[in-house]
């Protein structure tokens, strides 16, 4: 066989021609049956259908269809299946948890089962492949509380549709999320989706596709290589990947570029900036700008680490225009969210629209001490005779092809990226985002004016992770459906403590792992950060600073340490931003 294809009747003339088999050995291979042998994908497959189809465009723009297809190509891609499983299963149940807080909004098809297999007309109805393990069923009766449904056959390797027919039962347990009875909520004929519960035999849950879509992205913040990528929550529903192809407002998310570029030029954590009303005039017969913070109320003066920490609107409005706008801009065309961003105040607030993928490369180059880094889905591609065509990581190692150790010094390998953000200020900025020991870290997010958008930024475990919501329809989201009540669940999403978390414990810039790191804290200071001290009281309290710390903010919530002390609980260096809004 060639490429697991049968020989044709031409070939096996040619082999009996050539005495390679006898006639009758030949006659009786061609009556064996022809059997079909379906493709068998890994495992995960079903997770990382847009990470998949996102390497397949990748490689057609690059080298064109034919190469594609025909080119022989081997092609390396930086997915880890293991955290491609969880991402994909940590936006769905988020999803689905916020779609069924909103109630049950019916079946979705009705076929008439009258005089018909029932089987067969469920296989006629259109239905979601890789939504596992959900499955779609029917409604055949209704009655004494229950209903009885009948699953979608499953297809036999030759494609035909099997003869066997599965069926379960959905009581009670299955339709309390809907807060409705079985009669009220089922009706025979139904066409619905159904979830196994967990040690009842043939007992369903009721489930139903969400309204909101979503996109998560797990990058390591050192090389860009992305680990896990989901760009909605059904790639049958919809190829659209909201993780690279929606341009949406990134809100409050955008803070930190503001802010970085204000301790980039002067500004210290321990700056005072006012929290109080501003009004900005737009110009002659314009009306003025005067925006507010998400509560609505202002505060006074506080310190440039209390204004991130709480995502204070009016005082990133006013380091904005302390520091200017062309400044900004310039920073966020360094980091990669922008382009070519409108030097206005409003754009401080996140104003501007950008992708997923690129807010996670912005705060992975803060995690990676402020030098660049180039997203990527591929890590390595080889020609069909083995050379190495293209490869992301072009790092040059100095001495790592030598034969054998002679007393020589250790490889160097060298990184000639780009320094994006000065290393003091990426650390300053990764301190401040992890906020308080054993605490999640402060969300920071921002609406829309008809609650269609928003966002919120955490530090978890998993590594830079983009996560953005999105409604399929115009329609506005629950008005008060802060951070901790949204669609993600991001405050209690985290990923399993031995998967590829653990493995990035210390992807923290270099500055928490050398002690020759500039802007190191003395001991005399370091004993007042581990008292928990405000950096704003260290010169107070110690007189005129003879060193950096005065700068310096304090890591996990006021447990301070210096680059030789262990790293304290809370502080993983994983960044996780969560996107809600309206998709078109």
């Amino acid at each position: 066989m060639r490429n697991g294809n049968p020989p044709s009747l031409s070939q096996w003339a040619g082999r009996v021609a050539r005495n390679y088999i006898t006639k009758e050995e030949a006659d009786a291979a061609k009556k064996m049956p022809l059997n079909v042998n379906p493709r068998v994908a890994f495992p995960n497959a079903a997770n990382a259908n847009y990470f998949t189809e996102e390497v397949r465009r990748e490689i057609a723009e690059r080298y064109g269809e034919k190469k594609l297809y025909e080119g022989g190509l081997s092609v390396r891609a930086t997915l880890n299946p293991k955290m491609q499983a969880w991402a994909r299963k940590a936006l769905v149940d988020g999803l689905v948890r916020y779609d069924q807080s909103h109630g049950w909004r019916g079946a979705q098809a009705r076929i008439d089962l009258a005089g018909r297999d029932w089987g067969q007309a469920i296989a006629a109805v259109p239905g979601l492949d890789d939504v596992q393990p959900w499955r779609q069923s029917v409604v055949l009766s209704t009655a004494g509380g229950r209903a009885r449904i009948g699953l979608r056959p499953r297809r036999e390797a030759s494609g035909l549709l099997s003869k066997d027919r599965e069926t379960g039962t959905i009581g009670p347990e299955g339709v309390r999320w809907t807060g409705k009875g079985i009669a009220s909520t089922l009706k025979p004929g139904d066409i619905v989706y159904v979830e196994a519960i967990d040690g009842g035999r043939g007992q369903y849950r009721l489930r139903q596709v969400p309204e909101v879509s979503g996109a998560i992205v797990a990058m390591d913040p050192h090389n860009g290589s992305v680990r896990a990528l989901a760009g909605g929550f059904s790639f049958d529903e919809s190829q659209f990947n909201r993780a690279t192809q929606a341009m949406r407002q990134p809100g409050s998310a955008f803070k930190p570029i503001v802010y970085s570029a204000a301790l980039d030029n002067g500004y210290t954590p321990s700056s005072i900036v006012r929290d109080e009303p501003i009004t900005i005039e737009a110009g002659p017969g314009r009306v003025a700008w005067s925006p507010s913070n998400y509560s609505g109320q202002s505060s006074g003066p506080h310190t440039l680490r209390y204004g991130i920490e709480h995502s204070k609107n009016l005082m990133t409005v006013r380091l904005a225009k302390d520091v200017g706008m062309p400044l900004v801009a310039e920073y966020a065309r360094r980091f990669g969210v922008y382009d070519d961003m409108l030097p206005v105040l409003p754009m401080s607030l996140g104003a501007g629209e950008t992708t997923v993928m690129r807010m996670v490369t912005a705060y992975s180059m803060l995690v990676n001490g402020g030098r660049r880094i180039r997203p990527t889905l591929i890590d390595r591609i080889q020609d069909r005779v083995g050379s190495t065509i293209y490869r992301h990581d072009n790092r040059k190692c100095l001495g790592c092809n030598a034969e054998r150790w002679s007393g020589q010094d250790e490889p160097k390998l060298v990184d000639a990226s780009e320094q994006v953000l000065d290393p003091l200020t990426a650390y300053q900025m990764v301190s401040i985002l992890e906020a308080e020991a054993g605490r999640q870290a402060p969300g920071r997010e921002d609406r829309d004016d008809e609650r269609r958008q928003g966002c919120l930024v955490r530090r978890l475990l998993a590594g830079p992770r983009g996560r953005r919501l999105s409604r399929i329809r115009q329609a506005a989201l629950a008005r008060g459906t802060r951070h901790r009540r949204q669609p993600c669940g991001t405050g209690r999403t985290r990923l399993p403590e031995g998967g590829p978390g653990r493995q990035a414990r210390h992807a923290l810039p270099s500055a928490r792992r050398h002690q020759a790191y500039p802007g190191q804290p003395c001991h005399r200071h370091a004993r007042g950060l581990r008292r928990g001290r405000h950096p704003g009281s260290l010169q107070a309290r110690h007189g005129p600073a003879r060193c950096r710390s005065d700068t310096l903010a304090v890591p996990s919530g006021g447990h301070g340490h210096t680059a030789d002390e262990p790293r304290r609980r809370g502080a993983r260096g994983r960044i996780v931003l969560t996107w809600i809004g309206r998709c078109t």
